[in-house]
């Protein structure tokens, strides 16, 4: 009885589709692709009946890098790869969904994989419906994800994370830019557990509420889903109102049927992605002003806005890994998996703590590592192991790739591992274009992503420029320019210093500090122009007289700043989140400055000090970690 008024009601919904505002976005595109309609819709009601909201579930991970067939063949770093993996891990560990990635990377070296993800992962283009990326090398053991690089795709010049459908089956791709208000590349933001969401079988939070009107005046109902539904903002609770019938759990047959995410018109182009509010006006068909949650994980919000799951969603993608056979054979009863400390990323600066869950006695595994990092056991229970893991490189010496083995009988679960500072290397080594042109296209090629591999972020430099440059529409303030994390293309849309002189100098933000003598790791390339070579690079961005040195860092509840070193002058200190929002600000002299650091969250954020001119003096990774 309770199928055929759920049928009956999606009917009712269907007909009175047209009653609601025609919700046209006047955003630039979504980040996320993956086709709304699912043939696993019919299980909705079968899923919603069970209660494995408390169950806890392991579940196999894939991991496959697209590539260039000849080099340099790019894609994505293994850092970049981590990170990913602790996007996942961050936003599912506290659901009780933990994803165990056995730290093997499946390299597919495919030209046209690489340039042309979108066009290779949509099955409609391809006889029988089978997605070549998808069927590469795929599994029904584990859910296999799919990285293509952060160069701009030529057929997806945005970026984009697709799910192989909902519920029905287990790939996922992801990468490339964010082109909105801010231009970020997706393996630093929550797409991929966005993308997650869909193969554990959510929907978009607007499926079924959104109506897009093409231009010959044709609606379609969230990509022809024939089972959608407008999502009421209030629909009627009480049995003796006369719509009660025809509204009848309107929340959990309409929308993104859970009864906890509120009714969503579609939130792309109609939000303020700096605040992160919703901005847009439509109603719904009883004239109720929609109100979403402008941070659901599975809403098209601005992907610096992608927060966290409900309880309703949380439930959903239990219930259908124990239910659904296409994710069921997923789940692990025997498993080993790492976690890095929860308040740092996978990199080792002087020491770090991770720690090893398994379903075996803990004193059977047997633990080994890369001749550049320790490994010592704090504390052990059956089932856990807590490792602190100490960086055996120099204070001094460039960084370099490690990595945890975990082993059990023959089975050996690896954790890569950055260790130390970023690497340099000599400045003749870069390939690529190493003079830049303005207004062309500026190729550093594969020498600088070996030269600063494994840091947080670039920064690019223009000693005293006659004119503002954007970068890819990103402009900070008037010295520094935001450089996209991990990119190796990009084009100068105005002139350098005039066009006439300048350098163009690149420094490598180091999330283990300093490090060593002078300033950052430190790339120059010359302005075509710049007669003076070389020299220019010792000039400007340094760090006053001598080094400016901030501790602790990591940073619990106060960071000290010493500038006592300096010549007397006012300097300004900014710290930046990891989307330039300055989270602090003030001004001092040449003395001990403390700043009480403890409102700030966990996290990782850009600490810059200007001088008097408004030069940047010093740029460098803060870590809190309260």
């Amino acid at each position: 009885m309770k199928k055929f008024i759920f049928y009956c009601i999606f009917i009712a919904m269907t007909l009175n589709i047209n009653a609601q505002v025609n919700l046209v976005p006047n955003g630039n595109g979504s980040y996320c692709r993956t086709p709304s309609n699912s043939s696993n819709l019919i299980e909705l009601e079968n899923i919603r009946g069970l209660d494995h909201v408390n169950d806890l579930f392991r579940v196999k991970l894939y991991v496959h890098l697209l590539r260039k067939q000849q080099a340099p063949k790019y894609g994505q770093s293994i850092e970049n790869v981590n990170r990913l993996m602790k996007v996942l891990y961050d936003d599912y560990d506290p659901l009780g969904i933990y994803f165990v990635w056995d730290g093997e990377i499946d390299y597919i070296d495919n030209t046209n994989y690489f340039e042309h993800p979108f066009y290779y992962t949509d099955p409609a283009i391809f006889p029988g419906g089978t997605s070549p990326i998808f069927n590469t090398n795929n599994h029904t053991d584990g859910i296999d994800i799919y990285l293509f690089d952060e160069l701009l795709s030529q057929d997806q010049p945005n970026g984009f994370g697709l799910a192989n459908g909902i519920g029905e089956s287990t790939e996922l791709i992801v990468g490339g830019y964010w082109f909105g208000d801010k231009v970020i590349p997706l393996s630093k933001l929550k797409v991929i557990s966005h993308e997650m969401g869909h193969v554990l079988y959510l929907w978009h939070t607007h499926h079924g509420t959104y109506v897009y009107i093409d231009e010959n005046g044709n609606d379609w109902e969230n990509d022809g889903d024939p089972n959608s539904c407008a999502e009421l903002v209030n629909p009627a609770t009480d049995p003796n109102d006369p719509d009660y019938l025809e509204q009848y759990d309107n929340k959990h047959h309409c929308g993104d049927y859970i009864y906890d995410t509120p009714a969503d018109p579609n939130l792309l182009g109609n939000m303020d992605g700096d605040t992160c509010n919703y901005t847009g006006t439509f109603t719904d068909a009883n004239g109720d002003t929609y109100q979403p949650n402008t941070g659901n994980l599975m809403s098209y919000t601005y992907p610096t806005c992608l927060d966290d799951f409900t309880f309703g969603q949380k439930s959903r993608m239990k219930n259908a890994l124990w239910y659904l056979p296409v994710l069921n054979q997923t789940i692990l009863t025997d498993y080993t998996y790492i976690r890095a400390d929860p308040g740092n990323g996978c990199f080792i600066c002087t020491f770090n703590f991770f720690t090893v869950y398994t379903s075996h006695n803990a004193s059977q595994l047997s633990i080994s590592s890369s001749s550049n990092i320790l490994v010592e056991t704090i504390s052990q229970t059956n089932n856990t192991i807590l490792l602190q893991v100490t960086s055996l490189l120099d204070q001094n010496a460039e960084g370099e790739q490690g990595y945890i083995n975990i082993s059990y009988n023959n089975e050996v679960i690896s954790q890569p591992v950055w260790v130390g500072k970023p690497q340099t290397l000599p400045d003749n080594v870069l390939s690529g274009t190493e003079t830049v042109y303005a207004n062309q296209e500026f190729n550093y090629g594969i020498g600088l992503d070996n030269r600063l591999k494994g840091i947080d972020t670039y920064e690019w430099v223009f000693p005293e420029p006659y004119e503002e440059i954007d970068i890819f529409y990103s402009n900070p303030n008037p010295n520094i320019w935001q450089y996209i994390q991990w990119s190796k293309y990009f084009v100068l849309t105005q002139g350098l210093a005039g066009n006439q002189t300048g350098i163009v100098r690149v420094h490598g933000l180091n999330p283990c500090g300093p490090g060593g003598e002078g300033i950052e790791n430190e790339i120059c390339v010359l302005n075509i122009s710049d007669p003076e070579g070389d020299t220019n690079c010792d000039s400007g961005g340094g760090g006053g007289q001598d080094e400016i040195i901030y501790y602790p860092n990591p940073a619990d509840d106060l960071l000290a700043i010493d500038l006592s070193l300096q010549d007397y002058k006012v300097y300004t200190v900014v710290i930046y989140d990891q989307y330039q929002t300055v989270k602090y600000s003030d001004q001092s002299t040449n003395v001990i400055k403390t700043i009480d650091v403890f409102n700030l969250s966990n996290g990782t954020y850009y600490l810059h000090i200007y001088d008097d001119n408004g030069d940047t003096i010093l740029s460098r990774i803060l870590i809190i970690n309260h």
